[in-house]
């Protein structure tokens, strides 16, 4: 269960960028995506008990935001010049569904430690 969460999750942390490219938007809002799925992301890192490191968040922040941008540029490129009808809010609510079900995931694991 926890793992089908975790998996899902992921999916739609990516899949949230992917459909911002897909709905024709200029803007990719890898700023508001990347800090997103890194929070997702933070409980898996703060269950297994590692320190934080504000480097590594960083590194995790700008890796993040490319694939972020990454995405979306696939999407854009893909739609072309007729872009699919998608609402302004369902990206960014995808990807904090999919920050839920990750977070959720990672709490299954070590029920203890709510």
């Amino acid at each position: 269960m926890r793992r089908t969460l975790t998996g899902i999750g992921i999916i739609l942390m990516l899949l949230g960028p992917l459909l911002q490219g897909l709905s024709g938007a200029s803007d990719p809002y890898a700023y508001v995506f990347a800090p997103v799925m890194l929070a997702g992301a933070l409980p898996r890192f703060a269950i297994r008990g590692l320190q934080p490191d504000p480097v590594k968040l960083a590194i995790g922040v700008l890796v993040a935001g490319a694939v972020s941008m990454g995405l979306w540029w696939l999407g854009k490129t893909y739609v072309g010049e007729t872009p699919w009808q998608i609402a302004l809010w369902a990206p960014l609510a995808v990807v904090i569904l999919g920050v839920l079900m990750t977070v959720a995931g990672s709490l299954l694991r070590h029920p203890d430690k709510l």
